[in-house]
């Protein structure tokens, strides 16, 4: 199983956001944001063949991001999940993952640090050692077999570089 985790794009900034008074979980994307979502995913393809699933926080900024990626690998549909939640905790996206057929690629949106510590608790990582994952970039953990805490390993962390 190979599992792209992806960090929502960037969202309006929280003073703006503040003075709509509405809840931090409807805080949309910015134009720029959407735009390096974009460009970020349309690097994937040369990185990955295809993806199976595409599972989301239920927050604005993940929806708008899985859509932007769902466009990208349009044989997929989004699935909103409360596993990815910025609170969420590493264990239960695991086990979520291991319910899934193990040679799936999952693309997984959520935020940080959420993220940082999912991906330390997959590869068996310090959560300080793993590199941020910037918004609207990725990574990618591969495992072998059926997906398990210290079981993945970890490909790469943020932007793909296009492939010349």
């Amino acid at each position: 199983m190979k599992v792209l985790l992806v960090r929502h794009g960037a969202t309006v900034e929280d003073e703006a956001w503040a003075e709509t008074g509405k809840a931090d979980e409807f805080r949309p994307l910015t134009e720029d944001g959407k735009g390096k979502c974009r460009q970020s995913f349309g690097a994937l393809k040369g990185h990955i063949e295809g993806v199976d699933t595409i599972a989301t926080s239920p927050m604005t900024c993940g929806i708008e991001t899985a859509e932007i990626l769902a466009r990208v690998f349009p044989t997929v549909n989004a699935a909103t999940n409360s596993i990815l939640k910025p609170d969420a905790n590493a264990d239960e996206a695991i086990a979520w993952l291991t319910r899934r057929s193990p040679d799936q690629t999952v693309a997984l949106i959520s935020h940080e640090p959420f993220l940082n510590g999912l991906i330390a608790r997959m590869c068996g990582l310090r959560d300080d050692s793993v590199a941020e994952v910037k918004h609207g970039y990725c990574a990618l953990v591969e495992f072998e077999g059926k997906p398990g805490p210290s079981h993945g390993n970890l490909l790469w962390v943020n932007q793909p570089k296009k492939k010349t």
